[in-house]
Formats: C-alpha cells, structure tokens, sequence
C-alpha cells in the first residue's frame, strides 16, 4: 500500500503521485492521482488530478484472475516502449493511458471473456473481443473510452468518449459476459 503523496511510478514521459488510496476488488488500490506530464500528448508541466486505479509496472496483485494477470503484465510493458516503436513513427502509450486501460480491465466480472491487449500506432491501448461477436475498446488516457461492436447477428454498435468512472457500458458487460 502507498503512502500519501509517494511517487509510485516515473515513466520518463509522466510521474504518478498517489494520495487517499483504498483497496477495491481484486486488490488493485484506489487513488487520487496527480499525473505531472513532462511530455507526450501534454503540455510540459501540467497537471491533472482525477480519481483513477493505480498500478506500477511491475505491481500485479495475486488476487487478479491468472488469466488477467498476463493481460496486465503484457500492458505495463508497453511503458518501455519509445516513439517509433514500429519503425514507422509510432507514438508509445503514455502513463495515463496505461492506467486508463488497466482501470477498465478491473472492471471485468469473474464471467467476462479475456480481451487481447494491442496498440496502434498514435499510442492508443486497445483491448479486442473476438467470440462470434467482436468488440475493440480504445484507450487514449484522457480517462474515457471509445469502442466498436458487432454482435453475433452482425448488429454494429459505436460508443465514444464514455468516461471510465461510468464503469462498463452494459452493451459490452452483456457481449462480454
């Protein structure tokens, strides 16, 4: 457990300073944290501070479903990543859109279907669903989420900018579940 205003994570792009933390399931904690961006889709030196999950690169509790745990571990490592990571002038994930992505995975129910994790190549952190339906969730680490969907009978479906503190939309809990 963190202490308030002890830095838990510095990315080189973006420090994590975490205060009033709290344990939820799955034994992630609950923070508010002050991300200070030095760079990369910021401002330098701005500042902002929304209530978020907070997870350091190597931190992966044992109360996560194993089949979860990979997914987390795969995401962390996507902070090693520097730009033109692809050779083709890809932008690697910022911190923020690492947590974005890693807060929405803590919302999935012992019952939902394991995504697979992805990036493109503007830094956004995609998760896929493909089991007679397909869904692609996207994550740009503004604290929302955007996603497409398709159904089993081919019905598509569009969400964009939902905030992550609304949790899963219900579309996706019942695709998913």
């Amino acid at each position: 457990m963190f202490s308030d205003s002890t830095t838990i994570g510095n990315y080189g792009k973006s420090a994590l300073l975490s205060t009033k933390v709290q344990s939820v399931p799955f034994g992630f904690c609950v923070t508010t944290v002050a991300a200070i961006a030095l760079g990369a889709g910021w401002n330098y030196g701005s500042y902002n501070e929304v209530p978020t999950l907070v997870f350091t690169p190597t931190q992966v509790s044992a109360s996560v479903r194993p089949d979860l745990e990979e997914i987390l571990k795969k995401i962390n490592s996507y902070l090693a990543l520097e730009d033109d990571w692809d050779g083709y002038g890809g932008v690697a994930p910022n911190a923020s859109t690492v947590v974005d992505a890693k807060t929405f995975i803590s919302f999935l129910s012992e019952e939902s279907v394991v995504p697979r994790p992805g990036i493109s190549g503007d830094g956004e952190i995609n998760l896929f669903w493909e089991q007679g339906f397909y869904i692609d969730v996207g994550f740009t680490g503004n604290a929302t989420y955007s996603f497409y969907a398709k159904d089993e009978h081919g019905k598509e479906y569009f969400g964009d900018e939902i905030p992550l503190k609304s949790g899963l939309s219900k579309l996706i809990q019942d695709l998913i579940s």
